[in-house]
Formats: structure tokens, C-alpha cells, sequence
């Protein structure tokens, strides 16, 4: 039983892995619908 749960965690792992590629893809291929330009701003307030 022992072994069924930690295949089921690696196989959450993984799948959360690729879902966080899949987002740096779309912030870097400018598709995630993120603000880039309001997010450098908050940045730059949160660390002066």
C-alpha cells in the first residue's frame, strides 16, 4: 500500500512540474494574460 501512495505522489509531482512549464512558457510567450509592465512596477515599489 505503501508503495501505491508514493507512486501516486511522484506521478502529483510530476504533473505539477509540468504544469508550472507550462506557465513560465505562456508568461514567456506573452499568453498567460499577465501584466508584465504591472508586475515590474510592484517590484520595484515592494523593494525601494
Amino acid at each position: 500500500m505503501l508503495a501505491v501512495r508514493g507512486a501516486a505522489a511522484l506521478e502529483q509531482d510530476r504533473q505539477a512540474e509540468q504544469r508550472a512549464r507550462d506557465f513560465l512558457l505562456e508568461v514567456a510567450d506573452g499568453a498567460s494574460g499577465l501584466d508584465l509592465e504591472s508586475l515590474r512596477t510592484v517590484r520595484d515599489r515592494a523593494w525601494r
